[in-house]
């Protein structure tokens, strides 16, 4: 049996639900089982960012439109040598404002991954207008040509095509567009040179997933980490396939009441609705399947946790001493994103900090800029920057150290799936103070016992409660030791044993 697991993409703000399908990764490889995560939205820098969070994985990734274009097994080469090798005798290159002119006033650009490979060339007129870029996959090659034109009021540039190209540099891939922007074709020569037509990428990702199948030549266990209804819906098909079986994740599924006269909304409606369709559906915890059966049939309904511990985990929680945390320190990591309501926690803390002065936050994380500028001012405003900081994006290491360095960890979000966050908090010794909501975290935290649940949207006791622990840091201590339960709960042995009784009955 091969697995294949379906992401969106990747980049460096690592969300949640890709950080849950390396974890998903990684169990199944220790299992012997070859498996292959893709990329289904195309960005030039998936395959970069995959490498630069996951460096000893890379092998196992690939992007949808290297099976396309026959890309799947490249060697590394090195890309800027050959582009300047081809120019220079045409253009002077000043490397340090990475352009290239020639003698008649063309000229290029071009910008470099963050490790420094070639990334793209931007061909320009001497009129300063674009009018073709040159996109280098991470590994070095040519991969994409993309082609512009001048705007019916012939004030901007749009791009009019994109072509991708195979290992003979040939054209095998070409995304044609309207002029605001959405795709008016898709033209794909396959291996056979049969041209083939496509006006949505949804019927193009279902013709790669199926080329992709036949290629494995075995069983392929396929799951989707996907999240519009619209393509889940069109992948469908794949599960009738004789060697596929089609199973779809439900990171962050919302069942709830909307407002009087308005239909049940459900998050993954598509799948949930039409359970039948799929050889099953994952839900990340007991709550949501609930919730979920009231829909979907329950021979097809798993639930599975995202994530696990092993023994080296067990080895870094056991070593973690109380005594060596940060004196004080509260922790976030969230995307900046209104759902995750950062701003309560802000302001939990600036209350909590006039009494327990040694209580200090750390917010790590990225994403939407006026979230962030909404957070600053907040902090601005309370001149709360001595003990309140917006700390950015950091890598997975990093992150786990301020975890375990930490003294508490906050969760104020509106609704989770089952928040990675925890795992890496319990993994730290680190208890959580948390809203009480769907879905997650009570999944992990149980009340007084490794941390706090509180009522939703209660910023008042949040900041009550935090100067509470912070002024008997005994009862800190205390949820700390606790957490070693949800590293048995959740042990590897616990997890893949689930795995294996999904594959048993979806291939029986």
């Amino acid at each position: 049996m091969h697995a294949v697991f379906v992401n969106t993409f990747y980049a460096h703000n690592l969300s949640g639900a890709s950080f849950a399908v390396d974890r998903r990764l990684q169990l199944f490889l220790r299992h012997k089982i070859e498996t292959t995560i893709i990329s289904a939205d195309y960005y030039l820098t998936n395959r970069y960012y995959f490498h630069y969070h996951f460096p000893e994985l890379s092998q196992h990734f690939l992007d949808l439109h290297d099976i396309l274009t026959g890309n799947i097994e490249r060697d590394e080469v090195d890309a800027w040598l050959q582009f300047y090798e081809e120019n220079s005798a045409f253009y002077s290159f000043d490397t340090n404002k990475k352009i290239a002119t020639a003698q008649n006033g063309v000229y290029l650009r071009w910008h470099n991954y963050d490790d420094d490979r070639l990334m793209s060339v931007h061909h320009y007129s001497k009129s300063n207008k674009l009018l073709r870029s040159d996109e280098y996959d991470w590994r070095g090659y040519l991969a994409v040509r993309v082609y512009y034109a001048a705007k019916p009021n012939g004030d901007q540039s749009y791009v009019v095509s994109r072509e991708h190209l195979n290992p003979d540099g040939q054209t095998v891939l070409t995304y044609h567009f309207t002029s605001d922007s959405q795709i008016r074709r898709i033209d794909w020569k396959n291996s056979a040179g049969q041209t083939k037509y496509f006006n949505q990428k949804n019927d193009l990702l279902v013709a790669a997933l199926k080329y992709y199948s036949m290629l494995i030549g075995d069983e392929v266990l396929m799951i989707l980490d996907l999240f519009h209804s619209d393509t889940i819906a069109k992948l469908q098909s794949l599960n009738t396939l004789d060697n596929l079986c089609l199973i779809v994740q439900l990171h962050n599924i919302q069942v709830k009441n909307t407002p009087e006269g308005s239909p049940t909304r459900i998050g993954y409606s598509y799948p949930v609705l039409n359970s039948e369709k799929y050889s099953g559906l994952i839900v990340l915890t007991e709550h949501q399947r609930q919730d979920v059966l009231a829909f979907a049939d329950p021979d097809r309904v798993f639930t599975i946790a995202e994530n696990w511990y092993d023994e080296h985990d067990v080895a870094t929680h056991d070593a973690i001493k109380w005594s060596d945390k940060e004196d004080g320190l509260v922790i976030i990591s969230a995307r900046y994103d209104k759902t995750k309501q950062i701003d309560h926690a802000i302001k939990a803390v600036i209350t909590a900090h006039e009494r327990t002065s040694n209580i200090h936050l750390e917010i790590w994380g990225g994403g939407n800029d006026n979230v962030q500028k909404e957070l600053q001012q907040i902090i601005d405003t309370h001149q709360a920057n001595e003990y309140i900081k917006l700390m950015g994006i950091t890598d997975n290491q990093h992150m786990k150290y301020r975890f375990a360095q930490a003294q508490l960890h906050v969760l104020v979000s509106k609704n989770e799936g089952l928040p990675m966050v925890f795992f890496e908090a319990q993994l730290g010794k680190t208890p959580s103070i948390s809203y009480d909501i769907d879905y997650g975290p009570s999944e992990i935290i149980t009340n007084r016992v490794n941390g706090d649940l509180i009522a939703a949207n209660d910023i008042t006791y949040l900041s009550s409660r935090m100067i509470e622990l912070f002024q008997n840091s005994g009862t800190l201590e205390h949820y700390s030791e606790n957490s070693s339960q949800t590293l048995i709960k959740f042990c590897e042995e616990a997890i893949w044993q689930k795995w294996e009784n999904l594959i048993k009955q979806v291939f029986r």
